[in-house]
């Protein structure tokens, strides 16, 4: 249900960019989360409770995650997991997506996130003392930083795909208290058009 409430706050709030070929994947946390972890002190709690943290010096700045993938209309169809590097001085991510499409194939995406506008609502929310928000309308927010979010490759159906794509969150509430984050995540995913390369075969072969 939660997907289907983000692709209409999407669809009224943000312009799109949708091209002849794209398609949505949806991740909503924590509803469809199956794991979560993170390094020690960051606001968002693991889950499920209990799960190990990215507690080694080296990693200490990531965040992985593994969940289901919705339709727009909120049906199951798939399965994900995203990996995260995060630079706290400078308020970016390195962040990897493998989104799993069982009967098509699976699909392999890298962005660089800002998470500033983020970081910024936590900063505010002590400052404060509202240590639980609630957006209404949900916060919408397009995390890739421009010209970083592309199609690495895929295998089936996706083989040899390549193309765009944009992380966006539709942020509906935040605890500080819990650490839960209820959020949307929309991958929207700009396949190259097939038309073009097979004009450019064509033309090799004149």
């Amino acid at each position: 249900m939660r997907a289907l409430i983000a692709a209409l706050v999407l669809g009224a709030m943000l312009p799109s960019i949708a091209t002849a070929r794209t398609e949505k994947f949806f991740v909503d946390i924590p509803d469809n989360a199956l794991a979560l972890t993170t390094g020690p002190g960051n606001f968002l709690a693991g889950l499920p409770a209990g799960i190990g943290l990215l507690d080694d010096p080296a990693i200490q700045n990531g965040l992985a995650a593994l969940a289901k993938v919705s339709d727009e209309n909120g049906d199951v169809i798939g399965f994900a997991s995203e990996l995260i590097d995060i630079d706290f001085v400078q308020q970016v991510t390195a962040t990897d997506w493998t989104v799993v499409i069982p009967g098509r194939g699976t699909l392999f995406l890298t962005t660089a996130e800002d998470v500033a506008p983020l970081l910024a609502i936590v900063e505010d929310m002590v400052a404060t003392g509202e240590l639980e928000r609630v957006f209404d309308p949900p916060l919408v927010n397009v995390n890739t930083v421009p010209g970083t979010g592309f199609i690495v490759g895929g295998t089936g159906e996706f083989e040899g795909a390549e193309g765009t794509f944009r992380e966006i969150d539709i942020v509906f509430s935040l605890s500080l208290i819990t650490g839960e984050l209820v959020v949307t995540d929309i991958l929207e995913v700009n396949f190259d058009d097939d038309d073009d390369d097979e004009s450019d075969s064509d033309s090799d072969s004149d």
